[in-house]
């Protein structure tokens, strides 16, 4: 990795080779095989605020969620299928990040995948441990060396193109500093003599967590500020709900908008909300929150629904084209589906005694199931979140609003969410932006009085 610019360590064919030799270590002339595997490989992606968050190109958002992400998952899932294979214990240690659940600034890119990194690790520990394998999880903060100086001096950059002139003269950016950027750095031989602990230790199951920094280990950051009390005149609401309880989340959401005053209310959906709305209510569910709301499908009335197509950023822009002075914005995502499923492929008991051509025709499986859960849940969220923080009139608001997960891809979708949000409220509120994010489990906002509480329950309880 150079010191002065983000270039990717890997090279056109190095994944291929990389795979190869997971696939054949069991070959070895010592008929070994893989016993430890670690995942260090990383890039660090652009600098750049949430609105500035390039998919493609110089700012690399797929490449930095593929290398830090993906392809550390797909090394890891190769290596624990040799050693179950094998039936010989072995362990995983990644090399996360202290700042995956930590609000820092100007690097979306770099701290989704490695939220989504560790969170898998505690999801699949347990599973792993009838078969005597550990994950431990390797957390450092900037490590010293001409890299540190390059990402601190960078930062001050960053802030000054923002209009913050003299970041260490106004106190709420000195104190992120402080929290994220440590005095004295650790050394590369520190999280390497933490890679050995952890593989010496080899404790299998969750809490294999270790973090190499001289930062004090902070609390989970909150996600965002609070959820909005007024909702504004024009509210836009994203969503990609299938389940009926998902579906009437967002009518909740939307009614409670026009109770409140709102001029419009734009529900975009994708096809599958949208049909199973329409059935919903040709059953006549009088049960549900969109029971009698005054439905429209196009700009003749206070609640229009649309269509969107919810992956392609092009479509999400057009939504709000045309729309002037949005007040807020609500993304309302559906749970993933089944074929998205993909986190306790390693461990699936059914995998043992089959041969190789069928396992892999599983792995095979499971690698689609990656790929269109980081393209329907984790890439679809952050262009939504990206929209609405390019389109929000001064004082609006962002606000996820997602039931609790019920799936380890679900808490997965939720941390990759609750990231965005906590690193984008950190953002306005450093950069002196007029604007507020949040993430709630709420169905609807918290009411205004006791009056309106009683109101909302009687409605919608």
């Amino acid at each position: 990795m150079s010191a002065h610019q983000e270039e990717p360590i890997a090279f056109p064919g190095e994944r291929a080779r990389i795979v190869e030799a997971a696939r054949g270590a069991s070959a070895g002339p010592a008929g070994g095989g893989i016993d430890l595997w670690v995942n260090n490989a990383g890039i660090g992606g652009a600098f750049a605020t949430l609105p500035e968050v390039e998919l493609d190109g110089d700012a690399r958002w797929h490449q930095t969620l593929a290398v830090n992400f993906s392809g550390a998952w797909l090394g890891m899932v190769r290596a624990i299928l040799d050693m179950r294979q094998r039936d010989s214990g072995g362990g995983v240690v990644n090399v996360s990040t202290f700042y995956a659940d930590q609000p820092y600034v100007f690097r979306i890119p770099y701290t989704v995948p490695k939220i989504l990194l560790r969170k898998t690790a505690a999801l699949l520990a347990d599973a792993l441990k009838p078969y005597g394998i550990f994950i431990a999880d390797i957390e450092p903060s900037l490590i010293d060396g001409p890299r540190f100086r390059w990402v601190a001096k960078s930062y001050a950059e960053h802030f000054r193109r923002h209009g913050v002139e003299d970041p260490a003269a106004r106190p709420a950016v000195r104190g992120w500093f402080e929290r994220h950027v440590p005095e004295k750095a650790p050394r590369p031989a520190d999280v390497a003599e933490a890679v050995l602990f952890a593989a010496r230790r080899g404790l299998t199951g969750t809490g294999q967590e270790i973090a190499v920094s001289t930062l004090p280990r902070p609390p989970r950051a909150s996600t965002g500020g609070a959820s909005p009390r007024r909702p504004g005149r024009t509210v836009v609401i994203v969503t990609t709900a299938r389940a009926a309880s998902e579906i009437d989340r967002v009518g909740s959401i939307a009614a409670w908008c026009l109770e409140s005053g709102s001029r419009r209310v734009i529900v975009a959906g994708d096809d599958g909300m949208i049909a199973r709305l329409g059935r919903r209510l040709a059953r006549g569910a009088s049960d549900s929150t969109w029971w009698n709301l005054p439905i429209a499908p196009e700009a003749d009335s206070r609640l229009e629904i649309r269509g969107l197509d919810s992956v392609s950023a092009g479509a999400v822009a057009d939504v709000f084209s045309g729309i002037e002075n949005v007040d807020g914005v609500f993304h309302v995502p559906g749970d993933p589906e089944a074929g998205e499923r993909f986190v306790l492929f390693p461990a699936d008991p059914a995998l043992r005694g089959l041969d190789a051509e069928a396992v892999e025709a599983r792995y095979r499986d499971h690698q689609r199931a990656l790929s269109l859960f980081l393209e329907r849940q984790v890439t679809a969220g952050l262009i939504v979140a990206r929209q609405a923080a390019r389109s929000l009139a001064a004082g609006g608001f962002f606000t996820v609003s997602r039931r609790r997960p019920r799936t380890p891809e679900a808490v997965l979708a939720s941390e990759a969410q609750r990231q965005i949000v906590r690193t984008a409220a950190e953002e306005f509120r450093l950069l002196g932006i007029d604007a507020r994010a949040a993430f709630t489990r709420r169905s609807r906002p918290r009411p205004r009085n006791e009056s309106r509480c009683q109101n909302s329950i009687a409605r919608f309880g």
